[in-house]
């Protein structure tokens, strides 16, 4: 387990939005774990330092062509454009089944409440 100290200061360089100082505390924090005898870890956490199989020495690729500013949530989130409909959707019957049952029930909630049907809470 990483310091506390280590810790604050890894949260405080991702407040500050300082990717570089993150993954220099990162760093530190897998290079203790391994120093520790916990080799696993220490390889999980430079993992997920450098994903994708990149090594330290190989340099960054954008994926599908689209640069980002190094701001995590930006890259991974993406706004839908157009219309997604069920039925384009690829999904085994039974689960399609299931969504449209609960779609169906809850377009019709009025008219199912004034019939004494409670809503469902599990699907």
């Amino acid at each position: 387990m990483p310091a506390v100290r280590q810790l604050a200061r890894l949260f405080k360089a991702l407040s500050e939005k300082n990717l570089e100082a993150a993954s220099v505390v990162a760093s530190e924090i897998a290079d203790l774990e391994a120093k520790k005898g916990h080799p696993s870890a220490a390889q999980m956490l430079r993992g997920a330092l450098h994903s994708n199989g990149m090594r330290k020495g190989r340099p960054a690729e954008p994926i599908t062509g689209i640069l980002t500013n190094g701001s995590f949530l930006e890259s991974a989130l993406s706004t839908a454009s157009g219309d997604v409909r069920l039925k384009d959707a690829m999904l085994r019957p039974k689960a399609r089944k299931t969504l449209e049952t609960v779609i169906t029930e809850t377009k019709n909630g009025d008219y199912l409440s004034s019939l004494r049907i409670r809503r469902r809470y599990r699907v």
